[in-house]
């Protein structure tokens, strides 16, 4: 915005690509390298899919097939669904402190377990004992452990929302494992991702954290060391593995940077999409501003007659947009222009002198 002594007038050009070959050519290479491999539109059960979904771990054809009907195509699809949140499963909170609403660990000797309910509605419920407290777990529908793994007087432990009933403090759908220290799902920071139908949450964030330890075969660093360092961001590989594999020591500030984004690995995948976007609409500039346009020149005098007619005189603002207006529409290629300012400016002034 440009300030005169009388009004504030602004003209801004849309951004314009480089219009000579090599500039656009690397341009276009960039973009390719950011973009191999995006996000198709969600495709109907049986679209194709990269083999490579297979080398995940429980990754079989239907998985890989129902992956593909959400939209999942590949091991790079899997890497970009980030996590809504995690879940810090590093500490057991012992039962007489568990409190309703919260998430927790806790763990205890099992005393009691069934199955019940209609056929197609089975619930497995385990109860769980430590000291003079209870829990009672209860699992719905396909997600129910084997209860014939599971004996009573055998120690569990278990992970989730606790919450109040009238029988006690219960946990619904848990995380349960047979040991602390040695469990995938317990001692350390859990990423929770968005459900994908047909696809149990333990099998896809197995096959998303193998696919971040691997990132290296899946997905290509797009982003020139250079721009990296300039920008100080993380390698791409660095940045998936931290968002999608916190570390087991890390410390609650870092944990409040990941849950709300803000983590440098975050940073740096939000950079890459802003990144691209531009890139596309530079390119998309680039091309359009390439065809031939007619040019149409302003008779002399313009403003002067302009002027005349309404009774008062251009602001030295009002007249360097009207001309470099004019420089535009005398070129041969299309013009791309936004003319901003405050209400009276004078923008009317310059629309009506262009037109003239």
């Amino acid at each position: 915005m440009l300030d005169t002594t009388q009004h504030s007038l602004s003209l801004s050009q849309g951004a314009q690509a480089p219009r000579d070959s090599s500039g656009a050519s690397q341009a276009l290479a960039l973009l390719g390298a950011g973009l191999s491999g995006a996000h198709e539109p969600p495709q109907g059960e049986g679209g194709a899919f990269d083999e490579r979904l297979l080398e995940l771990p429980k990754v079989g054809p239907k998985t890989a097939t129902k992956l593909t009907g959400a939209g999942l195509a590949s091991p790079r699809d899997l890497l970009m669904v980030f996590p809504r949140g995690y879940d810090d499963r590093r500490q057991v909170t012992d039962l007489c402190d568990l409190e309703p609403g919260s998430r927790a660990v806790a763990s205890g000797v099992v005393v009691s377990k069934r199955e019940y309910g209609r056929k197609w509605r089975r619930i497995a419920e385990v109860t769980i004992e430590q000291g003079a407290h209870r829990l009672r777990a209860r699992w719905f529908g396909n997600s129910k452990p084997k209860l014939t793994k599971i004996d009573k007087g055998q120690k569990l432990w278990l992970a989730g929302p606790v919450f109040a009933s009238e029988a006690g403090l219960e946990m619904a759908h848990p995380v349960l494992a047979f040991d602390f220290e040695g469990s995938d799902h317990l001692n350390r920071v859990v990423p929770i991702y968005p459900k994908i139908k047909g696809i149990p949450g333990r099998v896809f964030s197995g096959a998303v954290a193998y696919a971040a330890s691997h990132a290296e075969r899946f997905i290509e660093d797009p982003l020139p060391a250079e721009l990296r360092k300039k920008r100080e961001l993380w390698g791409l590989h660095e940045a998936l593995r931290a968002v999608h594999l916190p570390d087991r020591d890390a410390q609650m500030t870092e944990l409040r940077a990941w849950a709300g984004g803000d983590s440098p690995g975050h940073r740096r995948i939000v950079y890459d999409d802003a990144f691209f976007n531009q890139l596309t609409l530079l390119l998309r500039r680039n091309q359009f501003r390439s065809r031939p346009a007619p040019t149409v020149k302003s008779a002399a005098g313009t403003i002067a007659r302009l002027e005349s007619s309404v009774g008062f005189r251009a602001t030295s603002a009002q007249r360097r947009v009207f001309e470099e207006v004019q420089a535009d529409l005398s070129s041969r290629a299309p013009m791309l222009r936004l003319i901003h300012g405050d209400v009276g400016s004078g923008k009317t002034f310059v629309a009506v002198a262009a037109m003239l």
